[in-house]
């Protein structure tokens, strides 16, 4: 987690600054961050889900998906599909797909920006009926570690 944690500091000047005014504006280093404590503080800012949003695209929970299995012959990507096959799904490789992201190698939240994500493009916890039941905690967890890294220590890139 440090690893996409720092990607998301490290991103650029605006949200050197976000994080410079979250860090600063938040309570005391005694009380720690969560999401009503922000919001009521004036500190919650929704493009924060953006940048766990990307942070999830670049950085899947499991590069490659729970097992499917067919229960119909079918064509997938111009290939035939025999009833009974097992289908692994490459959520790493979907996600960094230059036919399905623009510059998809590279840390752009802004991407998410005002836009609703087709459910078959950001697919890192799964999708369907074997998606991770933890999806929903993970991306609170996230959220809210990220604001305790951010409340406890003073972040400088260093080179």
């Amino acid at each position: 987690m440090l690893g996409p944690s720092s990607t998301l500091l490290h991103k650029q000047q605006e949200q050197q600054q976000q994080y410079y005014f979250i860090s600063k504006q938040a309570s005391s280093r005694e009380r720690r961050a969560d999401d009503n404590n922000w919001k009521s503080k004036g500190l919650y800012r929704p493009n924060h889900q953006r940048d766990y949003t990307e942070t999830f695209r670049l950085y899947p929970a499991a590069s490659m998906l729970v097992p499917h299995e067919s229960s119909d012959d079918c064509e997938i990507g111009g290939y035939n599909i025999p009833r009974g096959t097992i289908l692994l799904v490459n959520a790493w490789a979907v996600h960094r797909d230059p036919n399905v992201w623009d510059d998809p190698i590279h840390f752009k939240p802004e991407r998410f920006e005002g836009l609703q994500v087709q459910l078959s493009k950001l697919i890192p916890f799964g999708m369907g009926r074997r998606s991770c039941p933890g999806s929903g905690l993970a991306q609170r967890v996230v959220g809210l570690a990220l604001k305790s890294l951010i409340q406890s220590f003073d972040w400088k890139r260093i080179g």
